[in-house]
């Protein structure tokens, strides 16, 4: 009976496996630091690229009402543990539950990709991110607004995981209307200093895409007040986007603006923060950094190219020569829906000031690549 009871509830109910395997061949040389572990040695090795597996469903709640659920785990299909995909958590991609109205928009709660990865269109390369440490952050051939305003040094001076996937987030996507769509991001930090609650981040995002010229502009903001204890301070990132998608052609600009304070942990970071004496939350960083990126489809070719630059810094009103460019280019191949191959060049060239002040051997890194994708 309690089964032919559940049978018509699950008629309603829909769930889908989805997924993805990437996996290619790198050859990384990184800009290393006196001939330490980052030497500047030529390394090369088979990686993952962001594989990952999802479930997802909706159930129909009636009068336009669905709940709508999703699990996605990244893991890396080339057997190497690591952080973050290879951690062994379940759901360490963007998991959620929430409702979804067909007038009233959808209200999602759990780990929710954050409203500046909500704001990558000049990111669209593939390529090594997992168990690669290069300067930066690893990703030679990702945009430098999404790596900090301080490179190599974690998150010292950027939003905790701002281009990521947020845990203990509620996020609010408003229903489309004439082209515009938006979000709204809370993230409780539930972390306290001081007797004070720490952590906690909020954000917008807007987007407006125009059917009929197949141009789109963007804009976020995310800010997390009391980063690192300090309760009068507020770090923030803005962002704006725009660009065309459309014919086989996609032209995109993100321009990004980061002002960040600093926390007690600075000190003991890194030698830029040493030098510069930036050892508590009152140091402030303000800095500038944009990417472009353009792709056309030629069959089943696809090249593309993007290019991204950090512009000096500064901190407490002392600029920096701390600036950095990266370009790269990539060649896919489309051989079925759901099967591609690509291969691809970047390098990433910082500032002889920055050189000098992380004592790097070079102040270039480079990585070739090629990979296979399949989707399922």
């Amino acid at each position: 009976m309690a089964v032919a009871a559940a049978l018509p509830v699950l008629a309603h109910a829909d769930v889908t496996i989805s997924g993805s395997l990437n996996v290619g061949i790198d050859s990384i040389k990184y800009a290393g630091t006196g001939g330490g572990a980052a030497s500047t040695a030529r390394t090369t090795g088979v990686d993952d690229f962001g594989s990952q597996i999802v479930f997802s469903g909706t159930e129909d709640l009636g009068n336009g009402l669905k709940t709508v659920w999703k699990i996605s785990n990244g893991f890396n299909a080339d057997g190497v543990a690591t952080d973050g995909s290879g951690s062994g958590t379940l759901g360490n991609r963007e998991t959620y539950v929430g409702l979804k109205s067909d007038t009233l928009g959808q209200l999602r709660m759990g780990k929710l990709n954050d409203v500046l990865l909500e704001t990558e269109s000049t990111d669209n390369m593939n390529g090594p991110r997992r168990d690669s440490g290069a300067q930066g952050g690893g990703n030679i051939n990702t945009p430098l607004y999404e790596e900090g305003s301080t490179p190599g040094y974690g998150k010292v001076f950027s939003l905790s995981g701002g281009d990521g996937r947020q845990k203990n987030t509620i996020k609010y996507d408003m229903p489309e209307w004439n082209g515009i769509s938006g979000q709204l991001q809370y993230t409780a930090g539930e972390t306290t200093v001081n007797n004070k609650s720490v952590k906690s981040q909020y954000g917008f995002h807007v987007n407006y895409n125009n059917a009929a010229t197949n141009l789109f502009v963007g804009a976020a903001y995310l800010a997390e007040p009391d980063q690192g204890g300090n309760h009068d301070k507020t770090s923030a990132t803005s962002r704006i986007e725009g660009g065309y998608n459309g014919d086989n052609l996609t032209v995109a600009l993100t321009f990004n603006h980061d002002s960040l304070y600093g926390d007690t942990t600075a000190a003991a970071a890194s030698r830029f923060t040493t030098l510069y004496g930036i050892s508590n939350s009152s140091s402030h960083m303000s800095g500038n950094s944009w990417g472009t990126y353009v792709a056309y489809q030629i069959g089943n070719w696809k090249p593309q190219a993007e290019y991204s630059r950090r512009q000096d810094i500064s901190v407490d009103g002392q600029k920096l020569s701390t600036s950095a460019s990266e370009v790269s280019f990539e060649l896919d191949y489309t051989m079925s829906k759901r099967t591609g191959f690509y291969v691809g060049y970047a390098q990433l060239t910082e500032s002889d000031g920055l050189k000098n002040l992380q004592q790097d051997d070079s102040n270039k890194s480079n990585m070739v690549y090629a990979g296979m994708v399949h989707h399922f």
